[in-house]
């Protein structure tokens, strides 16, 4: 039985942990924009490259040899089911993930792994990739789409990261992520309500020049915020099942791919379910 990872409260001083955040995250800015501004197969291959690069750390945490049959059905699987979103139906990308996360699951007895890491890797990291990707091609509204999640989700991390360190207070959820406050928690809703709100308003006017409903954005931005903040708080506590403190060392400042997107992909999966209940436009922001 491993003992638990002890992760010291956050004693850095605060401009100190900023600086080597900033250069790194500006890079991911930059990327995610160019490649979502593209669309099309650019947007598909920065997604699935992000797949596989969570896979892959997932690989590592669970003890999943990536070149085992575990190891690779979980990367085929995202890969070939990213690029079937852009060719057609959704429906061939969600069979290629149901068909390869039984089979990653199926194998695992092989290398020595369990049936679950098998299974729930492909599901956790290729049904948001996949969604990603379907928001990203509805006509006219896609582009928005995926901008007005990026505020909800990014706004919510930097409101949360700053409001923690400038208030402290109470800890949000100690066992499982002693640096986290209920101070940055309702600071990161704030953040993400203003930022959705924001563009929202920008994306209407744009697509029809004419305001959202502004109660129902409020409501969807808080909702997808909280969400995309209880994906950070999942992978915390998964990460702390296995006792490590990151998932990667890919961004500088910032972890792995999987510590940097955690929040995006639950955020996704809420948005392709509020498209697909309420969206009759096929845009995320609702009203």
């Amino acid at each position: 039985m491993t003992e638990p990872v002890t992760e010291p409260a956050d004693t850095e001083a605060p401009k100190s942990g900023l600086v080597r955040r900033i250069g790194p995250a500006i890079a991911l800015i930059i990327f995610a924009f160019a490649v979502t501004y593209s669309g099309g197969w650019f947007f598909a291959f920065a997604a699935g490259l992000s797949g596989v690069l969570m896979i892959m750390e997932w690989q590592t945490m669970t003890k999943v040899a990536r070149n085992s049959p575990t190891g690779v059905l979980q990367s085929s699987a995202i890969v070939v089911a990213v690029g079937l979103s852009v060719l057609g139906p959704i429906s061939a990308s969600l069979a290629v993930l149901g068909l390869g996360a039984l089979a990653a699951g199926g194998t695992s007895k092989i290398g020595g792994t369990k049936l679950s890491s098998g299974i729930f890797g492909v599901l956790y990291i290729g049904l948001p990739m996949v969604g990603a990707v379907w928001l990203r091609d509805i006509p006219h509204v896609g582009l928005y789409n995926i901008l007005w999640i990026y505020a909800v989700v990014w706004a919510g991390d930097t409101g949360a990261y700053f409001m923690g360190r400038l208030i402290g207070g109470p800890k949000l959820a100690p066992a499982i992520s002693p640096n986290k406050t209920w101070a940055g928690a309702i600071g990161g809703a704030t953040a993400s309500i203003i930022a959705g709100l924001g563009t929202a308003v920008w994306a209407s006017a744009t697509l029809y020049d004419a305001p959202p409903t502004y109660i129902i954005v409020i409501a969807g931005s808080l909702f997808v915020g909280i969400v995309a903040q209880l994906g950070d708080l999942g992978e915390s506590y998964f990460k702390r099942r296995v006792n490590i403190k990151d998932s990667g060392t890919l961004i500088p400042g910032h972890g792995g791919a999987l510590d940097r997107l955690d929040g995006f992909l639950t955020a996704v999966l809420v948005s392709v379910l509020l498209v697909y209940l309420f969206g009759g436009d096929g845009h995320v922001w609702i009203g």
